[in-house]
């Protein structure tokens, strides 16, 4: 999108707008089933980071050479709280990502 919070703001409503669809719900929880069918479960992790290993890079990537990123802020660790936000937000409190919501979770 040409800035760090449009980027993260379009990866959160990405993974907000899969998690509201009966597949996508269907698909995260397979993920997390480790312990019933290890298998399902690793095939639906593979799915869900399916491309986003790339468009992950391309972000930080982005993000550095603008200025954006705080050289202290590791990218492993800021953008699965971002998706670990939406996950709950979907998931456990059933309740889909507002657009304010989710500008909200960006901004922190």
């Amino acid at each position: 999108t040409g800035s760090l919070r449009g980027d993260l703001f379009a990866v959160g409503r990405a993974v907000a707008d899969l998690l509201t669809t009966p597949a996508g719900r269907g698909l995260a929880r397979a993920a997390l089933e480790e312990t019933m069918a290890p298998e399902l479960a690793a095939l639906a992790r593979r799915k869900l980071e399916e491309g986003a290993g790339a468009a992950v890079a391309t972000l930080v990537e982005g993000a550095m050479a603008r200025g954006e990123w705080r050289p202290d802020a590791p990218p492993e660790v800021v953008l699965p709280l971002l998706v670990g936000g939406v996950l709950h937000r979907c998931l456990l409190e059933q309740q889909p990502p507002s657009t304010p919501w989710l500008e909200a979770v960006v901004d922190i």
